[in-house]
């Protein structure tokens, strides 16, 4: 999406925005407000989060350390998104079937914008 004011929208919409992350693997790691994560990672305005994962505007996307896994909404059905994430050792397969669960609700409600297939985003 880029460009996204993040501070800005945690004004308009504080729930998806409220915490911390994790912003490396180690034990002593330092935490970042949930409003940093979301502007390194470039995501699109949060709608909602269930752990690391954040319901963007656009898509589903894992915000912390050497996540940057991104899931266009109009991808949401291409496959079976919690067999394929099963597969992943950094996620929590719970969190993520919750996540996309509530990314197919708001996409069903009109809340995200979806892309033809082969346009740029």
């Amino acid at each position: 999406m880029g460009d996204t004011n993040h501070i800005r929208c945690q004004t308009l919409h504080p729930k998806p925005y409220e915490g911390t992350i994790l912003c490396s693997d180690s034990a002593e790691a330092d935490r970042v407000p949930i409003t940093h994560m979301a502007t390194y990672e470039d995501c699109a305005p949060l709608l909602d989060r269930v752990g690391i994962w954040a319901i963007c505007t656009d898509g589903l996307m894992a915000l912390g350390p050497g996540c940057g896994y991104f899931i266009a909404a109009d991808r949401f059905d291409d496959e079976n998104w919690v067999d394929h994430m099963r597969e992943k050792a950094w996620v929590d397969i719970g969190d993520f079937g919750a996540a996309l669960g509530k990314a197919r609700a708001w996409k069903r409600a009109g809340y995200m914008v979806t892309f033809p297939s082969g346009a740029d985003q």
